[in-house]
């Protein structure tokens, strides 16, 4: 099986679980299903795309030995690691609230991704948090999830 081929499986699992099971919760009607359906669809069709690309030599999945220390290197490892840790934030939100949760996990992230400059690290967060506050909460008037610290 080609990467691809896995890629695609994959998002294709994750279509039919936002088609059956998030947008029937969250969407209170029609009318606001709509648009995550329509997402949904354009995601399926990318996926059986990427599903019906010919296998090539260098896209062929090949599955490395069982290493702990190159596995906690490796691209799957951390794609696992950056997908729960999107868990844990959708999580948090809930109990922290918008803006901990998302200045918490953006500073995470960044630092997982490499930066290493205390000053961008700080910043940047704090300038896309401000930002949203301003469109969505103050300009959209649409509050956004509070917690127990914000």
């Amino acid at each position: 099986m080609s990467k691809d081929r896995c890629i695609g499986l994959f998002f294709l699992l994750v279509v039919a679980l936002i088609w059956f099971w998030i947008i029937p919760l969250y969407s209170k009607g029609a009318e606001q299903a709509v648009y995550p359906r329509f997402v949904s669809v354009l995601m399926a069709v990318s996926a059986i795309g990427l599903m019906l690309r010919k296998t090539t030599p260098q896209n062929a999945l090949r599955l490395p030995a069982f290493d702990l220390q190159k596995l906690a290197r490796s691209v799957y490892a951390r794609t696992l690691m950056l997908v729960i840790s999107y868990v844990l934030y959708l999580y948090s939100i809930e109990i922290f609230g918008f803006y901990t949760s998302s200045f918490v996990f953006c500073v995470g992230w960044m630092f997982f991704f490499g930066e290493r400059t205390l000053k961008r690290i700080l910043v940047t967060p704090v300038i896309l948090l401000g930002v949203t506050y301003g469109i969505v909460t103050v300009f959209l008037k649409y509050p956004l999830p509070a917690g127990l610290l914000f």
